[in-house]
């Protein structure tokens, strides 16, 4: 199976970074070359796991400053190792070049479960010796709680628009280990954040090759990452790989067999189906642009057999997924979200980062730009997109990115531009993130456009040595996620500001039976007990 059988992203098979699977006798190989993407999985999901489980041995006081960094250097010291191993067998690729996968597609999965374990890392550190989960039994954690009990006990949810598949996760898993929801709710959180990398890489994987979708996961998953939703961050980083491949497929719809389109549009359907029960929130945002980049396919130039079999097999397969959740979600009607927070209160066009909505210090807000008000990774950004627009903007990643964007960014205005009137905020700050993540999309994919057109100045051994090699790319993806991913796992350290506030909470609050998590201040928690 081609790496890139999917794509139709117009680059030829000449200038594409993909790699040849090599042919195999054995029935690992056979096995390999038919279910190459699947092992792919298994290598960086269980890198991932067994990273976190790794850091669980660290034992130090979360509370306590001291602690809090030496628990972040033990789990660099464990990804240094991790690290050290991946790169030691990148370097041994020629003892390797003839496995059944292909070297570089293992090479990238193993790094790829890398991505955002350090985060989960740091995240099992700042919850040490405590069973609860961020915010304890507070906040949307208390109502996850109690939603996740009554959708597997088959009662009714106070909220029947909130989407059910992490519902069940939660519920099952602490029906599987006989623990409260509310404690289910750190293992799974820690378990879904380890695996947004392995995740992203995977769904990128369908459009473009292994290295690639190395560097589009790394800087979606570790820059977007929530450790305290992180459910919405998989959700975020898998949309616009799923959004790509499927305005890639509507471009090629002549050129497809008719059953293989069936299929290919039916699957894609049906995942956008599975990440709407999960988190429904940025398809809102992403909507205007996804259709748009859709008509602009002009697929209707294929025949109406052919239109029809697409738009019906991509409906069909999102409606079996996501149906039944979907006719609950249109069917209530608007809440009112009056909750103003310290984003709603600044100029509306700052996208470069969003801090969360929690009390607390975050300093100046948004930062001081230095270039006319503007920071410089803005600014950088717009100039990586400009490039990208100027270069690939008939590339279907650069035209989807760019529309994801511009659509994300008018509902954004349109919401923001009702303050006054309707005095409500309905969480337009959170089309940070999507905004955000279509921009990073769009960059990435003028980026590859670039090198693809570099590449065509030579002679195909000028494009070999254009090339980076694998050693490269896994050094910087495994260093830019161990330092990120510190930076993001600190910030959730327990602290009585921000988004510590969460974890402290974890450490103070009483357990069922009144008594106190290990690291709790003092010899007494300060917090009521919260129901059984």
């Amino acid at each position: 199976m081609s790496a890139t059988h999917w794509d139709g992203l117009g680059i030829s098979r000449a200038r594409q970074e993909s790699i040849v699977d090599r042919k195999s006798s054995t029935a690992f190989g056979r096995i390999a070359t038919r279910f190459g993407l699947v092992l792919e999985g298994l290598i960086a999901c269980s890198v991932a796991l067994a990273f976190v489980l790794i850091c669980r041995s660290i034992d130090v006081d979360p509370v306590d400053r001291v602690g809090q960094v030496s628990g972040l250097a033990g789990v660099q010291l464990r990804a240094a190792i991790f690290g050290g191993i991946i790169l030691a067998t990148t370097l041994l690729q020629r003892r390797f070049a003839y496995s059944p996968l292909g070297f570089d597609r293992v090479v990238m999965a193993a790094t790829a479960g890398m991505l955002t374990a350090v985060t989960a890392g740091g995240n099992v550190v700042a919850l040490h010796d405590t069973p609860w989960g961020l915010f304890a039994y507070f906040g949307d954690a208390g109502r996850i709680a109690e939603w996740a009990d009554a959708t597997v006990a088959g009662g009714s949810i106070t909220v029947p628009h909130y989407p059910p598949t992490y519902l069940w996760l939660v519920g099952l898993y602490a029906k599987f280990r006989g623990t409260p929801t509310a404690f289910a709710l750190k293992d799974v959180g820690i378990i879904t954040t380890c695996l947004v990398g392995p995740v992203s890489y995977l769904s990128w994987r369908i459009v473009v090759s292994a290295r690639r979708a190395l560097l589009l996961a790394l800087v979606l998953s570790v820059v977007l990452m929530d450790l305290y939703k992180p459910y919405s961050t998989l959700v975020l980083v898998t949309f616009p790989a799923l959004a790509v491949a499927l305005v890639a497929l509507a471009r090629r719809l002549s050129q497809v067999e008719l059953r293989v389109l069936a299929w290919r549009s039916g699957a894609i359907g049906a995942s956008f189906g599975a990440l709407f029960t999960i988190y429904p929130g940025w398809f809102v945002w992403a909507a205007p642009g996804l259709v748009i980049a859709l008509v602009g396919s002009t697929i209707w130039r294929a025949g109406l057999r052919r239109s029809f079999t697409f738009l019906m097999a991509t409906l069909g397969g999102f409606l079996v997924v996501a149906g039944a959740y979907l006719r609950d979600f249109l069917g209530v009607t608007e809440e009112a979200d009056a909750y103003f927070y310290f984003d709603t209160f600044v100029e509306p066009a700052y996208i470069a980062m969003f801090r969360g909505d929690l009390p607390g210090n975050v300093g100046p807000w948004p930062p001081p730009g230095e270039f006319g008000g503007v920071g410089l990774f803005t600014v950088g950004l717009l100039s990586a997109v400009t490039v990208a627009l100027w270069v690939g903007r008939s590339h279907p990643g650069v035209a989807t990115g760019a529309l994801l964007a511009a659509g994300g960014w008018v509902i954004r205005m349109l919401l923001a531009s009702r303050m006054f009137e309707t005095q409500t905020v309905q969480l337009y700050p959170r089309t940070t993130s999507a905004i955000l993540a279509a921009l990073l999309v769009t960059a990435s994919f003028g980026f590859f456009v670039v090198y693809d057109r570099l590449s065509e100045l030579g002679s195909l051994s000028t494009r070999n040595r254009l090339s980076p090699p694998a050693v490269a790319v896994t050094f910087f993806a495994l260093a830019f996620a161990a330092v990120a991913g510190s930076s993001t796992a600190d910030r959730y350290m327990p602290s009585e500001s921000g988004l510590g506030v969460l974890a402290r909470y974890s450490h103070i609050t009483p357990l069922p039976d009144g008594s106190c998590p290990r690291f709790a201040p003092g010899t007494t928690c300060t917090l009521f007990v919260p129901p059984k």
